[in-house]
């Protein structure tokens, strides 16, 4: 389907594939919005193509990648144990924001392993349950854009990171180094890009992937800043710590303000990444993630 949307007929994958890596990638990613199904249209994030379990070849063993799905490998121990860093934004919720008429008829509070499991009656009562802790008695729509950000966050990556962190150290003995970044500055692209996408106010703070603005080289934008300023200082941070990681498996090699310590799974704890580096000990946005934990416990997943 995708190559007749583009352009060809052919149906033998290599000549898909040889048609394909002739176009510019945009176009590729373009034609997506073509192929969403009507239940992806109601989600915060549309991804109609992502790494997929390759079915019907559980018994290969040369040449396939993803044979489980990554929950399962998590969940049964069947990973490599390796230190790890992982994180979140203020608000990663941000690129539910690119369809203002998705954001108008939002109605997908729950996620889609619930959705798989539940009935009818308890997926609606469930979803009246999410908005209510969400939206209170807002309406949903720009005006509670961040309310909206922090549902659409939840259900589709910051929940997904809880979950694989608690996962992990069940059963990792590697640590495990957790970040929020929440610095606001003139790298946070996606912030100032959404900014000038809508005709309200938006929510401060970081957006997804904005932290990327301050670990890989911008442009000539850097020259610009002066040597004291905070974006040349959370700049330093962050590269030294991850490259430290890198390294030595341990970002600690840079003296900071503060000691980023790994999380424990009886003691959860995350380094804030904001004007200054400080540790928190608690879960990631610990109010929200307790009450997904809340609604997961109450259904079978």
């Amino acid at each position: 389907m995708l190559g007749h949307l583009l352009g060809i007929n052919a149906t033998k994958p290599e000549s898909l594939l040889q048609f394909m890596k002739s176009l510019p990638v945009s176009d590729i990613i373009d034609m997506q919005k073509h192929l969403q199904m009507n239940e992806d249209l109601n989600r915060c994030f549309s991804t109609p193509f992502a790494p997929c379990v390759e079915v019907g070849l559980e018994n290969a063993t040369d040449g396939h990648f993803l044979l489980e799905s990554p929950k399962e490998l998590i969940v049964s121990g069947n990973f490599t144990q390796v230190p790890m860093i992982i994180g979140i934004v203020s608000n990663e919720g941000s690129l539910g924001l690119d369809n203002r008429r998705k954001i108008d008829e939002f109605k997908e509070f729950l996620p889609y392993d619930i959705r798989q499991v539940t009935d009818i009656d308890e997926l609606n009562s469930l979803d009246r349950k999410v908005k209510m802790f969400y939206f209170k008695n807002e309406t949903i729509g720009l005006e509670s854009a961040k309310s909206y950000m922090d549902v659409c966050g939840d259900l589709e990556i910051v929940n997904g990171i809880q979950q694989t962190l608690d996962y992990q150290l069940e059963r990792s003995k590697e640590p495990i180094y957790v970040y929020a970044f929440t610095f606001e500055g003139k790298f946070n692209y996606m912030n100032h890009h959404m900014a000038q996408e809508f005709d309200v106010q938006l929510p401060s703070g970081p957006y997804h992937m904005d932290e990327i603005g301050y670990l890989f080289h911008q442009g000539n934008r850097k020259s610009a800043l002066k040597h004291n300023s905070t974006e040349v200082k959370t700049i330093n941070h962050i590269t030294k710590m991850w490259t430290d990681f890198a390294k030595t498996n341990d970002p600690n090699g840079f003296h900071a303000n503060e000691y980023w310590e790994n999380t424990e799974k009886d003691h959860p704890r995350y380094l804030e990444i904001g004007e200054l580096l400080k540790m928190a000990g608690s879960l990631l946005v610990p109010e929200r993630m307790t009450f997904w934990k809340t609604i997961y416990s109450s259904v079978n997943t």
